[in-house]
């Protein structure tokens, strides 16, 4: 009995040592978790009574976020040597602040999370008075082009929402980042449902098909797409091809394919209609330039600059090429220029363009399989050869009625030349006795691919009135002539005097 007595005194004093350490500890925690309950406000949008006493704006500050029970935080400099005249009466919190910060420059914002912060009001423009005090500003007209406009001729403020196709476009970043040589080319890589034939071998003298239908050079072509630059429709009148050779890649500043049969583009507007605008001064005014060199001869040069002072622009590009070509006998130049002088106004626009082109392009065409595998670089026919010259002029304007009325025109002249010399099989030689003329149903076949001294190709057939003398002597008749000639055709041309041919 006396052992269990001792234990349960120990216990006891034990258990009211315990007590007398937790009670203080949870009375702490309860005057603390009292503390921040008295901190929250219950409602900040009740109006409370303040006597604030004028003073320091920071401590005017501190003593009313203080009262209210607010986490506020502010920057001292904000506050340095500003003064509050205090505040006196019912306000709710948010009026508090405006009344302490009234002619500081500094305004208090909740920080949605319980607390305030103290940042610089903004600026106010200034109360308007009568009088003189009244301020005058001047009328202020914007005017401005659509982001992206569509059509054959500029001006027309077209955009594709306005119209019921799938149109494709280009722009000059695009035209720059491909590296084509040629409008053809670019359009076979940039354009959907856009192919191309290369069948002259030169990168100018290919053939643009889209729908079935094609815009080329080559004249007998299915020609079916209209192509115009600034509004001038560019299809040649005789054939209406296209040379492609013609447009300066550097100085377009867009491209848009209109698909389908439409009547705005004119007759002949068959499979669709390509329109390309320039660039001006206005929009283009960084200079470029780009110097490529590759094999073959291949050289290149473009160049481009703009320039404007606000009414008035400038923009001028040049492009220059050649190469000796990768087939026998079939070397390229092309040079072209073009220039345009721009002002706008507050309503009138008006642009003068001018483009000058020289090109001499060889495409020796196709050659046979059998001549192919054994010589990828050789030509059958050559040279083919075609020289285009260009001098385009053009003036356009538009006038801006009023918001929803604007003219737009354009007169301009356009004069090509087209050179060419193909070196197929011609049989008109009227009054020349060495190259014979066909009857009707016969055709030169191709035995030989070699020619004598004089350029006169081996498989041609030499012929005379029957027993008419030629040369006399040895071949005084034709008979005689054709029974003497060996199978390579070589002794008759190796023999032919000078002066016959």
């Amino acid at each position: 009995m006396r052992e269990r007595f001792k234990n349960t005194h120990i216990l006891s004093c034990m258990l009211a040592l315990n007590t007398a350490i937790y009670l203080p500890t949870v009375y702490a925690e309860l005057a603390e978790t009292n503390a921040v309950q008295q901190q929250v406000p219950t409602n900040q949008t009740i109006s409370q009574d303040y006597n604030i006493p004028a003073g320091p704006l920071s401590k005017t500050l501190s003593s009313y976020a203080g009262k209210n029970g607010l986490n506020f935080s502010f920057d001292p400099s904000l506050t340095e040597g500003k003064t509050s005249k205090g505040l006196t009466g019912q306000y709710t919190v948010q009026q508090g602040f405006d009344q302490l910060l009234k002619d500081s420059g500094l305004e208090a914002m909740d920080d949605q999370d319980g607390g305030y912060l103290l940042i610089p009001a903004p600026e106010s423009l200034p109360a308007l008075g009568d009088g003189e005090d009244v301020l005058q500003l001047d009328q202020v007209n914007v005017r401005a082009q659509r982001f992206y406009e569509l059509g054959p001729l500029p001006g027309l403020g077209l955009t594709k929402e306005e119209i019921p196709s799938n149109v494709q476009s280009i722009s000059s970043k695009e035209i720059k980042d491909s590296h084509s040589l040629s409008m053809s080319d670019l359009f076979n890589t940039k354009l959907q449902g856009v192919t191309v034939n290369d069948y002259q071998g030169n990168p100018f003298q290919m053939d643009v098909q889209y729908r079935g239908f094609t815009a080329g050079p080559q004249i007998g072509s299915p020609q079916g797409l209209s192509v115009f630059i600034d509004g001038i429709r560019v299809n040649e009148p005789f054939g209406d091809v296209v040379n492609w050779d013609m447009i300066p890649m550097n100085a377009i500043a867009n491209v848009d394919l209109f698909p389908g049969s439409n009547p705005i583009f004119g007759l002949n507007t068959l499979g669709g209609a390509f329109a390309l605008k320039t660039k001006d001064g206005f929009n283009n005014t960084a200079m470029d330039a780009e110097v490529l060199a590759g094999s073959f001869g291949r050289k290149q040069l473009q160049i481009e600059n703009g320039w404007n002072n606000g009414k008035i622009a400038f923009f001028g590009a040049g492009n220059f090429f050649m190469e000796d070509g990768w087939r026998d006998n079939s070397p390229s130049e092309v040079d072209q220029l073009f220039a345009k002088a721009s002002y706008r106004g507050d309503k009138l626009d008006v642009h003068l363009s001018t483009l000058i082109v020289d090109t001499k392009l060889v495409g020796n065409g196709l050659i046979p399989s059998e001549e192919y595998s054994q010589n990828r670089e050789g030509v059958f026919t050559a040279p083919d050869t075609t020289q285009n010259k260009l001098q385009q002029f053009q003036l356009a304007a538009a006038y801006q009625v009023n918001d929803t009325f604007s003219v737009t025109g354009q007169v301009y002249r356009r004069n090509s030349r087209r050179d060419s010399q193909g070196a197929d099989v011609y049989t008109e030689f009227n009054g020349q006795t060495v190259r014979r003329n066909l009857t009707e149903g016969e055709q030169y076949t191709c035995l030989f691919d070699t020619s004598n001294k004089y350029e006169i190709p081996d498989y041609y057939v030499v012929d005379e009135a029957k027993y008419n003398s030629i040369l006399g002597g040895e071949y005084g008749t034709l008979d005689e002539m054709f029974t003497d000639l060996d199978s390579q055709a070589n002794t008759f041309n190796a023999t032919l005097p000078d002066f016959y041919v």
